[in-house]
């Protein structure tokens, strides 16, 4: 075979590459978007965490199981060790119809923001391969650092491997015993409510993930303000992770109509989408404080966000009451 390319779709959740690689696979899917949807409803950040953000919380903790996935990981040493061949092995993964994420330095990939500028370890998703073109078809971010499907060479790819600080190939076989998974693809408005009630209270349900200073739901808002916004990082991750929440409850309450699962008034509907909208604006102000550095659009941003937060809390109110 000289060539094959395993399903793929790209992910509506991007801003943390662990969910997002693995929702590139699972969302091609028809069957599995119900799971989907009865998830990424929670927030968690950490208030003394070293590498503080603001991700997605599931019942699994901070790192979701993703149903018909069983994933492993092999690092560097291994395939130096073993004399594995890194490019052989990647194609007789994808031939056996499991994926691939490699973390090598984007120094070296031609297609990345980073190629030729800085030393940059990362993770991309390998979905297939073309021998006769001697490349691999990959999912990550290019050099406009937009999250989409591209192609890199063989010898590039090796060579980020092989020069990276730090590098390993994990694998996604997406044919596991979804009972293995933890996972459930009916539909589930009980644990959807939970999650919910959890945000707006700004509480935790599930015992997976309880360190003394974690944060959750709403009061992620807060800890931004404190350590992002008084501070002047212009980080643009955590207010994207708040934008895919608002983005993200907007596609449930469309796939919830469409499927007849609940009933929601088209009022309540489209205030979610002008609070998706708006937290986009944020989203699109951290940006401009990026270049500009006027420390007046980061007050902007804190009185808007005030704002959005009590409009949130009155939406997300209505929207519990239907479950």
């Amino acid at each position: 075979m000289n060539s094959k390319s395993l399903p793929i779709t790209i992910s509506p959740i991007i801003c943390y590459l662990h969910q997002a690689h693995q929702l590139c696979i699972v969302l091609t899917d028809e069957k599995k978007k119900t799971w989907f949807y009865n998830n990424y409803a929670q927030i968690y950040s950490r208030d003394k965490e070293i590498d503080l953000k603001f991700d997605f919380l599931s019942y699994d903790g901070k790192y979701a199981r993703f149903p018909c996935i069983n994933q492993n990981w092999l690092t560097r040493d291994f395939f130096f060790r073993t004399k594995l061949n890194l490019i052989q092995f990647i194609i007789d993964c994808i031939d056996q119809g499991v994926y691939c994420e490699i973390v090598v330095d984007e120094y070296y990939i031609p297609s990345k923001v980073n190629y030729l500028k800085k030393t940059y370890p990362h993770q991309n998703l390998i979905y297939g391969y073309d021998k006769d073109l001697q490349q691999f078809k990959i999912v990550g971010f290019n050099q406009a650092n937009k999250f989409t499907e591209m192609e890199i060479n063989f010898e590039s790819l090796e060579k980020g491997f092989v020069h990276s600080p730090w590098a390993g190939v994990g694998f996604f076989d997406p044919t596991t015993d979804i009972e293995y998974t933890n996972s459930d693809l009916e539909v589930n408005l009980p644990l959807l409510k939970k999650y919910l009630l959890d945000y707006v209270n700004s509480t935790n349900s599930f015992v997976h993930y309880r360190p003394i200073d974690a944060v959750f739901g709403m009061d992620t808002y807060q800890l931004y303000k404190k350590e992002f916004l008084e501070t002047g990082n212009s980080d643009i991750r955590p207010l994207h992770t708040f934008w895919e929440h608002k983005k993200h409850m907007v596609s449930r309450i469309n796939y919830f109509k469409e499927t007849g699962i609940l009933t929601v008034q088209d009022d309540l509907q489209q205030r979610f989408v002008s609070l998706e909208k708006n937290f986009f604006v944020l989203r699109m102000l951290i940006m401009k404080y990026d270049i500009k550095n006027d420390r007046t659009i980061l007050s902007k941003i804190s009185s808007r966000l005030d704002v959005l937060i009590e409009e949130e809390r009155d939406l997300l109110g209505r929207f519990i009451s239907l479950l």
